[in-house]
């Protein structure tokens, strides 16, 4: 009897964990089917961001939501994509190109294709801007648009007070003027045949003017404007291709650059010609590559810039110093020792 007892006893212990078990069965996770991405849009910006969103669909065509997608990216050069929930991330774009998206779990994954693009430009101003001229006795005066302009945008301005520079109208289109408080109304200088744009950069006490005109093919092409002369081409030297005029002394002397061409680039050199028209290359320092003259004096001193990139990229500020007739003489300042 007592046999028999242990034997009931051992028999009934494992019925009870079996009992125990079936009330807490284990979950088994759903099948996941498909795996859609959807973004907020179809471009990235350079230093911008926006959401994307996953939505996962189990195999009976329900929706996962309480487990977490695996984000990547095809590029992270143009995108990177950073989780913010289990179905949820934010996208910021890096550069410019094509991008994928991804999200994946078990296996499956959903895409969104996106196209990197450069900075959002400024929007234009909202403001017309209003030229102006300013004397210590006579204060502000405002420079009245070009007829047939809504802009005037003045660059220079002589002894007399005669004021030079470009207008533009809703076609966005450079047009020379002229202006003085005696004139009144600016006067339109014109622009060189085939031109689209010119701008006027330059003017003496004798009111000769120089600039430069742009075309819609080609490189830019120096003038030099005059009452008596009208608009007239400054000749580019041999081996150059282009040229810039940007500033005019008393004696006809302008300041400017040539543009060679170096393999697949175009350099900007310095120079400056004579009244007469003839070019006078000015030196550059070792190993600075391409600059700019700005500005001359009656002395037929020259300033300007140096670069040893582009046009766009100035590293240093030069002054050329007339010496003898063959002597140019070069000092040199960057922008952290110029003042010294």
């Amino acid at each position: 009897m007592p046999s028999w007892s242990r034997l009931l006893v051992f028999g009934v212990t494992p019925v009870f964990f079996l009992a125990c078990g079936d009330s807490n069965p284990v979950a088994t996770p759903q099948v996941v089917m498909r795996i859609e991405v959807r973004a907020a849009s179809s471009l990235t910006v350079i230093g911008g961001a926006f959401p994307v969103t996953a939505t996962v669909f189990a195999q009976d065509g329900s929706l996962i939501v309480d487990r977490a997608v695996e984000w990547g990216t095809s590029n992270a050069a143009v995108a990177v994509v950073t989780s913010t929930g289990n179905l949820t991330a934010r996208v910021d774009g890096k550069g410019i190109g094509p991008v994928t998206i991804s999200a994946k779990l078990d296996g499956k994954s959903g895409f969104m294709p996106l196209t990197g693009t450069g900075p959002v430009p400024p929007a234009p101003p909202t403001l017309t801007p209003i030229a102006f001229l300013w004397s210590e006795t006579e204060g502000f005066t405002t420079i009245p648009p070009l007829p047939g302009a809504t802009v005037s945008i003045p660059a220079a301005i002589n002894g007399a007070g005669t004021v030079v520079g470009a207008a533009y109208g809703t076609d966005q289109q450079g047009r020379l003027f002229i202006w003085s408080r005696a004139r009144g109304t600016p006067i339109g200088l014109g622009l060189l045949p085939g031109s689209r744009n010119c701008f006027a950069w330059g003017i003496n006490d004798a009111e000769v003017v120089v600039g430069t005109c742009y075309f819609q093919a080609g490189p830019p092409r120096a003038f030099r404007w005059s009452a008596a002369g009208g608009m007239r081409e400054i000749p580019v030297p041999p081996g150059a291709v282009g040229n810039n005029a940007k500033s005019i002394n008393s004696a006809g002397d302008v300041a400017g650059s040539i543009l060679v061409a170096s393999g697949s680039a175009v350099v900007s050199k310095p120079g400056r010609w004579n009244s007469a028209g003839v070019f006078e290359e000015l030196k550059l320092p070792l190993p600075i590559t391409s600059g700019e003259a700005t500005g001359i004096d009656d002395a037929g001193n020259a300033v300007g810039w140096a670069s040893q990139g582009g046009y766009y990229d100035p590293t240093g500020f030069l002054l050329w110093k007339r010496g003898s007739a063959t002597e140019t003489v070069i000092e040199m300042c960057t922008q952290s020792d110029c003042a010294t």
